[in-house]
């Protein structure tokens, strides 16, 4: 009749972090979408200096001129957009975006350097010209892994460093009396 309904504190914080909730999704959204495009521009800029490593080294070496001088980083063309274009579907397939994998991002990425190399030259190993089609088909996936790698750990840096990863978090709740959260704040401010 009269008497006012009391909410425990606990329901008041719920509903509090309900009504933040779509806020706290389009941050999400923003860092990830900003941190999927520095890392394909960085993939592209990757395979493009590939080409022009492997161009280098198919003039200047006696190594790039016998493996290199066939290959699709070196004649260009759309056999070069075909191998960007499947090297960047399969770096995104092995998850080389994700930063929750970067423990093992040397080998996504040489499994996706790989797997492009042997998909581009898919049709000369299936007429039978795999013994003539080895030292290109290394060379290949060399040049293309350590571009990769390289230009990856440049953008990881970018990204930790030049571009903060804090940008837009949301801040921490703690739960409970100040006192007991005191250490905590102390812990994550360090």
């Amino acid at each position: 009749s009269g008497k006012p309904v009391l909410a425990h504190p606990a329901l008041r914080r719920r509903s509090a972090l309900r009504e933040r909730r779509p806020h706290a999704v389009r941050r999400h959204t923003g860092r990830v979408a900003t941190r999927f495009a520095v890392l394909l521009a960085g993939d592209i800029v990757a395979i493009l200096l590939a080409r022009a490593v492997a161009m280098w080294l198919a003039t200047e070496t006696a190594f790039g001129a016998a493996s290199l001088t066939a290959t699709p980083l070196t004649l260009g063309g759309t056999r070069f957009v075909l191998l960007g274009v499947i090297t960047i579907a399969a770096v995104f397939a092995a998850g080389g975006h994700s930063r929750h994998r970067a423990l093992n991002q040397p080998i996504r990425l040489f499994g996706a350097a790989a797997g492009a190399v042997l998909l581009n030259w898919a049709g000369g190993i299936a007429r039978g010209y795999l013994s003539d089609l080895v030292l290109p088909l290394v060379a290949t996936a060399g040049v293309l892994w350590l571009s990769l790698l390289l230009v990856r750990q440049i953008s990881e840096w970018f990204l930790r460093h030049v571009w903060p990863g804090a940008r837009g978090a949301g801040a921490a709740i703690l739960i409970g009396p100040p006192i007991a959260a005191r250490r905590f704040e102390q812990a994550v401010a360090a």
